[in-house]
């Protein structure tokens, strides 16, 4: 867990399994004057490796680009939301589900509950333990 530190590129790296909460961080000590270490978007390399549980985003400052607010392992709350793509053969078991978890299945038919594969693909949300395509 970090909150409230500043970071240059290349802090971290992690063990894939480590699991990065980062809340109120700051990747850069001042965008318009000296700018973030030695790479432009030094917010990008910061924490290499693990799971981004939670991270709070940081504006576009000067130089700097913005990044986004994430919330669980590769979904970025931005405008608009990104959703982890799945085949349907990747869907978690219910088992390390929780109700309410949304993915996007890349190869599952719309409009199917439970989900199946043959599609164009659809939004998936599991649902009384099973997935359901919307």
């Amino acid at each position: 867990i970090s909150t409230g530190n500043l970071y240059e590129a290349n802090s971290f790296r992690l063990h894939p399994d480590a699991r990065l909460y980062s809340t109120g961080d700051r990747f850069c000590y001042d965008g318009f004057i000296i700018g973030c270490g030695t790479t432009v978007n030094a917010s990008a390399t910061n924490f290499q490796g693990g799971k981004v549980i939670f991270s709070t985003g940081q504006p576009a400052e000067g130089s700097v680009p913005g990044r986004p607010t994430v919330f669980g392992h590769d979904v970025q709350f931005n405008s608009p939301v990104q959703l982890p793509n799945l085949q349907f053969n990747a869907l978690p078991a219910a088992q390390n589900m929780g109700n309410g978890s949304f993915v996007y299945c890349t190869n599952c038919r719309r409009s199917s509950a439970p989900c199946q594969a043959g599609g164009t693909g659809a939004p998936a949300m599991f649902i009384g333990n099973r997935w359901e395509c919307l």
